[in-house]
């Protein structure tokens, strides 16, 4: 068993929260990291989204007071999966696991001592690194090394300076609570529009060093909605709601160009370059001033170009 408490804390000073759906391949990982945390005063609660593989069996087999597992019907909804875990949380604090990344042990620890020195901080977040199906360290997803943006970030994070992922975060749960949990009308990017709702109320102690591990794997929940129009759309239109100022607009307005040139250079990688085109110019006209929409845009414009080229030479192409 990767746990080996004997006794549940009345109440816990932290809840870890762990939404998962047929990830029995990675949640032993999750939990076991949780586990291996140098400060013990937490309960665990993994909220199953009606798994069908062999994750309520994983789960069932797992002996720890501190582990609390809460199955309901598949939702596909990690936002509303969350809010569930929320609810039922007695911690102080609440940290954000998914279920196919994990901790350094330190993790809880260092987050503590940060919010501890800022009391001032109802939030915080580490550095992280990434991870490959075989456990080999591969680019980030936005390739900037990370710095710790502390203090007041409310434009660090609409402008992408301040950079942040799900398992990163500890939260105090009053605040979460207040600022309203998880919006489940969102598909994708319901976690950001929280982050987006912490930063509005209160400042953020980060905790410098990669804590935590994201695996990038295909299935990842958000992985699928990538390519989708319809739901970046709606995905941008509602956090382009919260925003309240004009500094807050425009900012917001480059970072949607700047996302869909990400989303636009997946596409091009994938050789389908009329959809990575239409990405780009949804990103107009804010894109013109970021070097990332032209990196994209030439790579989109220059690679079809020359395969037909080298087509032509070797009679590929009539």
């Amino acid at each position: 068993m990767p746990c080996s408490q004997t006794t549940r804390p009345a109440t816990p000073l932290v809840s870890v929260v762990i939404p998962t759906w047929n990830r029995a391949v990675y949640l032993p990982d999750a939990v076991a990291s949780v586990c291996r945390q140098t400060f013990a005063d937490w309960e665990l609660i993994v909220v199953d989204d009606g798994s069908s593989d062999g994750t309520p069996a994983y789960l069932a087999g797992l002996d720890d007071p501190r582990l609390r597992v809460l199955r309901e019907p598949h939702r596909g909804n990690p936002n509303a999966v969350r809010n569930v875990a929320l609810g039922a949380a007695r911690g102080r604090y609440v940290a954000f696991l998914d279920s196919d990344d994990w901790w350094e042990p330190e993790k809880l620890a260092r987050q503590l001592a940060a919010l501890t020195a800022h009391p001032d901080c109802g939030w915080s977040y580490t550095g992280l690194r990434c991870v490959d199906t075989g456990g080999r360290e591969v680019p980030l997803p936005e390739p900037r090394a990370f710095e710790p943006r502390g203090g007041w970030v409310l434009e660090r994070l609409v402008s992408g300076d301040a950079r942040l992922q799900t398992s990163t975060v500890m939260a105090d749960r009053a605040l979460v609570e207040r600022v309203g949990g998880f919006d489940e009308r969102f598909i994708i990017a319901g976690d950001f529009d929280l982050w987006l709702r912490l930063a509005a109320e209160s400042p953020v102690a980060p905790v410098r060093g990669a804590l935590t591990t994201l695996r990038k794997h295909q299935g990842r929940y958000g992985a699928r909605f990538t390519g989708s129009r319809e739901v970046l759309d709606q995905a941008f239109t509602r956090l382009g709601a919260r925003m309240t100022t004009p500094r807050l607009r425009f900012l917001f307005a480059r970072l949607r160009a700047r996302g869909l040139a990400n989303v636009a250079d997946l596409e091009r990688h994938d050789r389908r370059y009329a959809r990575a085109f239409s990405f780009l110019t949804a990103g107009l006209p804010h894109g013109l001033g970021i070097r990332r929409w032209w990196v994209v845009l030439l790579k989109t414009l220059v690679f079809p170009l020359a395969f037909w080229r080298h087509g032509r030479r070797d009679g590929i192409a009539a």
